[in-house]
């Protein structure tokens, strides 16, 4: 099978695609407890010296993600520059 540029361009922009995704879920991870935590303080569930306002591993995770996701857009657009239109 020839690995054309055609398909290595849609492989990496669905590598792109899906990285980001997972970015956002990881995101949705990181931001919940964050602002769970918010909404606590102002309803007065829980006192503000006790609310852990700091953002957990998932936003690390996020970042990596979204890092992956530029990388994999960046080769795709590489990729496509230097299509044919053979």
């Amino acid at each position: 099978m020839k690995i054309t540029k055609e398909i290595a361009f849609n492989t990496l922009i669905k590598f792109s695609k899906n990285s980001m995704t997972l970015g956002y879920i990881f995101l949705a991870f990181a931001l919940f407890p964050f602002w769970h935590e918010i909404v606590a303080v102002l309803l007065d569930w829980k006192p503000a010296a006790e609310a852990d306002f700091e953002l957990n591993k998932y936003f690390y995770y996020n970042c990596v993600c979204i890092a992956a996701s530029l990388f994999f857009a960046l080769s795709a657009g590489i990729v496509l520059r230097f299509m044919t239109d053979e």
